[in-house]
């Protein structure tokens, strides 16, 4: 049986979802910030935290928050702006 790879691409794109959602305290205000479907966004972040193994945000409680390695993270996506 073939051994099977799967690799993850991070892009700015996903960045800028990370960011978004940290500003915006919200997945759909987040959507709408950078113009991508919602689906998109957790999309997204859903392969920024496969790739790295971990989560991003708390979600289960509303607003969504940084997790401490959502927020160690988070000098390296901000300065995208």
């Amino acid at each position: 049986m073939p051994l099977i790879i799967l690799a993850l691409t991070v892009h700015l794109t996903h960045l800028a979802s990370r960011v978004a959602i940290a500003d915006h305290d919200s997945f759909s205000a987040a959507d709408s910030a950078i113009n991508l479907s919602h689906s998109a966004v957790i999309i997204q972040t859903r392969i920024l935290e496969d790739a790295a193994g971990l989560q991003l945000f708390d979600r289960s409680i509303c607003p969504p928050t940084l997790t401490p390695f959502g927020t160690a993270s988070s000098g390296a996506s901000t300065d995208l702006r």
